[in-house]
């Protein structure tokens, strides 16, 4: 399995261009300065924003090229992702907002809470299940935002700056979590992150945009 995006990327009058390949098992790390494309690349990839121009393809399926008029929608897409900003439902359960995904794909209510049970454990957070999100601490929400990425078994995981709103007290130990999460995950991975130590420790290769 490998996914491949060759062309430009951008919002607006700004464009990017981009020549990235990963294969199934990779963690590839995008960093870059502020405003250099690397959030626009998660949405170009997860299908929120389309591409300007060229190719985006998951083992040789293509997502999107307006040149040949294909566009698969997110939904289509068996990507997961991980947002800066988490967009967890502020009103559900920590349990119902990693059975979501599950559920909107037809799963059963007994198999997705067992899933989600599961993936709850995988993070460290089996405890907040009755929880409002609206109540969780930052590295509590950020644990549950991971677990419904994955409670999907997506073939690609978007991670958009998954520690940058941890205090240094729970990153260390958050930053363990993910790394067993990625080592575990058969698929194809995409770690965005400003914090090069992050990179390091997670990413098994590299790519700048500039």
């Amino acid at each position: 399995m490998s996914l491949s995006v060759i062309g430009t990327i951008g919002k607006g009058t700004h464009a990017i261009a981009v020549d990235l390949t990963v294969d199934a098992g990779e963690v590839v790390g995008i960093v870059g300065h502020n405003g250099a494309g690397k959030t626009t690349l998660v949405e170009t990839i997860v299908g929120i924003v389309p591409l300007l121009s060229g190719s985006l393809s998951l083992n040789e399926v293509t997502w999107d090229d307006a040149s040949q008029k294909v566009w698969v929608s997110p939904e289509q897409r068996r990507c997961a992702v991980v947002f800066q900003d988490l967009r967890l439902f502020p009103r559900m359960s920590v349990l119902q907002n990693v059975m979501f995904g599950l559920r909107t794909r037809g799963i059963s209510k007994g198999e997705a809470t067992e899933l989600a049970q599961q993936k709850l454990g995988l993070v460290g957070a089996s405890h907040l299940v009755s929880r409002k999100a609206s109540g969780l601490s930052g590295g509590e929400a950020q644990r549950v935002a991971l677990a419904r990425a994955i409670a999907t078994n997506p073939d690609v995981l978007l991670l958009d700056e998954p520690l940058s709103a941890i205090d240094a007290a729970s990153r260390e130990d958050l930053r363990g979590v993910l790394s067993a999460i990625l080592n575990d995950f058969s698929g194809i991975a995409v770690l965005v992150s400003h914090d090069p130590h992050d990179v390091a420790s997670l990413a098994t290769h590299t790519v700048a945009l500039e």
